[in-house]
């Protein structure tokens, strides 16, 4: 008879725990070892002897750990924005297919979600964006465009070959946070040349103006035609 209550008890004890877990509570089995799962973390008090749960949104910012990063995110498609805080930023949405500059990234302990931070105060989480690490995101070039002309004689149309996206740079030679996508054209009226030494008497490397301060680089899918003024 003692032998089957023994049993019973345990088939009781084990079902409630069973049961909890399910509900996403956990528990410690001693004063010094804490347990963690999806609902929740437990903390245990040795001085007392007792167990207290707390439970912690996903998005608390002690879930979150930030590490230095320099790339380019890529966003799949319509894309939204999160603040500093992890809530979606309202009408703020970066388009698919566009390419932004990386700084930091943070990853969350509890959903293993990273986000890239691609402005002051706004991430884009890597379920809706890819991400190519450069290391060198702003030292891409390391010298500025010399020789920068205006296109006074004609019209320059810059052609872009489809299948990928071209960078664009500043007239300081840093990488600029935009690109290009391939199979368009686009009207340059300023060009200008990279600094630097060349050997084998080579030419120096072209970049046309497509907008204000960002110029693109001639070659490797970049063509351009010019028309002369009548």
């Amino acid at each position: 008879m003692k032998k089957s209550m023994f049993i019973g008890s345990v088939a009781s004890v084990l079902l409630a725990l069973s049961s909890s877990v399910m509900l996403g509570t956990a528990f410690a089995a001693d004063d010094d070892q804490p347990y963690v799962d999806g609902g929740g973390v437990t903390i245990t008090d040795a001085d007392i002897g007792n167990d207290h749960t707390t439970h912690i949104s996903e998005n608390d910012p002690s879930n979150w750990h930030f590490s230095e990063v320099k790339g380019i995110a890529t966003a799949d498609h319509d894309a939204p924005l999160y603040d500093d805080n992890g809530n979606i930023i309202s009408g703020r949405t970066v388009s698919a297919r566009s390419s932004w500059a990386v700084d930091g990234s943070k990853k969350n302990d509890f959903t293993n979600e990273q986000r890239f931070r691609i402005s002051a105060h706004e991430w884009i989480s890597e379920n809706d964006a890819g991400f190519h690490e450069t290391h060198t995101i702003n030292k891409v070039k390391r010298t500025p465009l010399i020789n920068i002309k205006a296109d006074t004689n004609g019209r320059t149309t810059v052609h872009l070959k489809p299948g990928k996206n071209y960078d664009l740079y500043k007239s300081d030679g840093t990488l600029s946070n935009r690109k290009l996508a391939g199979g368009t054209d686009w009207f340059s009226d300023k060009y200008a040349e990279e600094s630097g030494e060349l050997d084998n008497n080579e030419s120096p490397t072209q970049y046309f103006r497509v907008s204000t301060d960002e110029w693109v680089r001639f070659g490797d899918g970049v063509a351009y035609e010019f028309a002369p003024f009548l």
